[in-house]
C-alpha cells in the first residue's frame, strides 16, 4: 500500500451502515491485466482475464495474489465469467448478438458450447448441476439464470435488484452474493447484495470509497467472499478479501496531513499531536508506532484498540540535535483495508537558541587560475560565492570579513556589515588572483555578535599557474545552458 498516511481524509474510508462483513485486504496482480470473472476450487481462485488478443484464466493465490499458473484458451473470444463444474471450466463471452457459454478443458482446450441466455453474461456460478449466468444487457432482462448446461434452457430464474449484475458467490446455505457491473451513473453500481432464491435482499455491503465497479464474486465455502473491482483511486484491478465472519467494519481516520513543528530551538522539545478516530462498528485495531528518518522526534507507541466511534491522541515531540532541516515519518498499521499502513510525515527546522553564524562550507580551493589576464587587463581572477547563515534565534550582525595575504580578497566588501534573520542566508563573494605561480593559502576571517562564536575562519587555497601555451590551445571553455524562456534547446551564446 502506497503513502496512505492521513492522506487520511482524501483516504479510502469503507463508506455505508453498519454490516456483518469486513474488508480485510485487496491485493494486485502481476502485469495489472484487465480482470473480469472469479471462481475458487481446490484453493485457488480463478480469474477470467479480460482480453481479445489473448484470452486466458489465471490461477491465483488468494494468501498473496500472485499467480501459479495460466490456462489460454484456444478460442478467439473476450472472457469474462468463469465457473468451474467438477471437471472442466466455464466462459462467458463478452458481448455479441449470438453470445455463447464456453465449456473449457484444462489445458484451454473448448470442449461444448451452449447459447447464452442474454446478450451480455457477466459472472457465472456452478450450484447442484445447474450453470448460474448474470444476465447484465438489455437492462430489462437483468437476472440471475440458471440453464441447463446440456443445452442452455433455462431452469430457474433470480430477480436482480439493480441494473446489470456482474458476479454470483453462492454461500452453502443456497443464499448468494451479487453486484452491479452497470454503467458509472447507475445509482447502486457501489453495492454488493447478498439475495435469497426468491430475490429477497438479505443484506447488502458497500464497496471502499476510492474502489469501484465490483465485477466478479468468489466464495471460499468456508468464511471469505473475494471481489474483482477497479483498485482505490485508479483503474487497474485488484481483489478485495472480505470476511463474512466477523461483525461490523473498523474505519481509521485521523484529523493530519502532517506534523510541521516549524522553527524549533535546541534547548526545549516541542510537541505536537492529532487524532486517530474509529468511525465504523468494529474494534480498530492500531499498530505499534515507530518513527524512522532524521533524529530529534520522538513519541513512539505501543499497540492499541479503539472501540466504535472511539478516538485517541497522539503526540509526538522534537528536540532539535543541531542546526538544518529534519524529516521523519510516523507509521503504524491498521486492521481498515483501506489504510492497512498509515505514514505521517514530520518535519521541523532545528535552530539555536541565539544567533549563531554557520557557513555552507568552511573551506574553498580555487584550483588554478593563470597569473596574466589574456587580455592584458591585469591578474586573472576566479570568484567563489561565501555563503553566510544564521542558525539561530534572533538577529545575526557580520560586521567584518577580512582575509589575510595578497592572493585572496573580499570582491564584495561593501555587502559589510550586513543582518540576518533567523535561517537567512547571504552571500559574499571572495575573489582569488594569483601574483605568480605557486600555491597559495589564507585564512578568511568573518566577525559577528554570535556570541559562542565571535570570529570563526574558513581555508582559502589555490594555484596560480602561468602556463605555455601555443596558437589553438584551449584556454578555457564555458557550456552554455538551455535558453530558459523556450522549450526548445536553443543553446546560443
Amino acid at each position: 500500500m502506497r503513502l496512505v498516511t492521513s492522506l487520511l481524509l482524501g483516504g479510502l474510508l469503507l463508506a455505508g451502515p453498519a454490516r456483518a462483513q469486513t474488508y480485510i485486504e485487496f491485493f494486485e496482480i502481476a502485469g495489472n491485466p484487465s480482470l473480469h470473472g472469479l471462481d475458487y476450487h481446490n484453493g485457488f481462485l480463478w480469474a477470467a482475464v479480460r482480453s481479445s488478443s489473448e484470452p486466458r484464466l489465471l490461477q491465483i493465490d488468494p494468501a498473496d495474489g500472485s499467480v501459479v499458473s495460466t490456462v489460454s484458451i484456444a478460442g478467439s473470444f473476450t472472457p469474462l465469467g468463469v465457473t468451474w463444474d467438477g471437471a472442466a471450466f466455464w466462459v462467458s463471452e463478452s458481448f455479441t448478438s449470438t453470445p455463447e457459454l464456453f465449456r473449457v478443458s484444462t489445458d484451454g482446450a473448448i470442449l461444448s458450447q451452449i447459447p447464452a441466455p442474454s446478450q451480455l453474461s457477466n459472472g457465472l456460478a456452478w450450484r447442484a448441476d445447474t450453470l448460474w449466468v448474470a444476465n447484465a444487457y438489455p437492462d430489462k432482462q437483468a437476472s440471475l439464470v440458471g440453464v441447463n448446461p446440456a443445452d442452455g434452457s433455462v431452469l430457474e430464474v433470480i430477480p436482480f435488484p439493480s441494473t446489470q449484475p456482474g458476479g454470483i458467490a453462492f454461500l452453502g446455505d443456497g443464499t448468494l452474493w451479487t453486484d452491479n457491473v452497470g454503467d458509472d451513473s447507475g445509482s447502486d453500481i457501489e453495492v454488493l447484495w447478498k439475495l435469497d432464491r426468491a430475490g429477497n435482499v438479505l443484506d447488502t455491503l458497500d464497496v471502499p470509497t476510492g474502489a469501484g465497479r465490483p465485477r466478479g464474486l468468489a466464495y471460499d465455502g468456508s468464511r471469505y467472499l473475494y471481489a474483482v473491482m477497479d483498485e482505490p483511486g485508479g483503474f487497474d484491478d485488484v481483489i478485495y478479501k472480505i470476511d463474512l465472519s466477523t461483525e461490523g467494519t473498523p474505519v481509521y481516520t485521523d484529523d493530519v496531513d502532517v506534523l510541521d513543528f516549524g522553527v524549533v530551538d535546541n534547548d526545549l522539545p516541542v510537541g505536537m499531536g492529532f487524532t486517530i478516530t474509529n468511525t465504523e462498528d468494529a474494534p480498530l485495531e492500531i499498530g505499534a508506532g515507530m518513527i524512522t528518518g532524521d533524529p530529534g522526534f520522538t513519541g513512539e507507541f505501543d499497540p492499541f484498540t479503539l472501540e466504535p466511534s472511539e478516538s485517541a491522541g497522539i503526540e509526538v515531540f522534537f528536540l532539535a540535535p543541531s542546526y538544518g532541516l529534519f524529516d521523519a515519518t510516523l507509521s503504524f498499521t491498521t486492521n481498515d483495508v483501506a489504510n492497512a499502513t498509515v505514514e505521517i510525515p514530520l518535519r521541523a527546522l532545528g535552530v539555536f537558541s541565539l544567533q549563531r553564524l554557520g557557513f555552507v562550507a568552511d573551506a574553498h580551493d580555487f584550483g588554478e587560475v593563470r597569473i596574466e589576464d589574456p587580455y592584458g587587463g591585469g591578474r586573472s581572477q576566479a570568484l567563489w560565492p561565501l555563503q553566510l547563515i544564521n542558525e539561530g534565534r534572533g538577529v545575526l550582525t557580520v560586521s567584518d570579513i577580512s582575509v589575510g595575504g595578497d592572493a585572496f580578497f573580499v570582491f564584495d566588501a561593501g555587502t559589510v556589515p550586513l543582518s540576518l534573520a533567523t535561517a537567512d542566508t547571504a552571500a559574499v563573494r571572495i575573489a582569488f588572483a594569483p601574483p605568480a605561480a605557486g600555491r597559495y593559502t589564507a585564512l578568511l576571517t568573518v566577525t559577528s555578535d554570535d556570541p559562542d562564536e565571535p570570529t570563526r575562519s574558513v581555508t582559502l587555497s589555490g594555484e596560480g599557474i602561468d602556463p605555455d601555451v601555443e596558437g589553438g590551445d584551449a584556454l578555457w571553455t564555458f557550456a552554455v545552458p538551455d535558453n530558459p524562456v523556450t522549450s526548445f534547446q536553443e543553446k546560443k551564446v
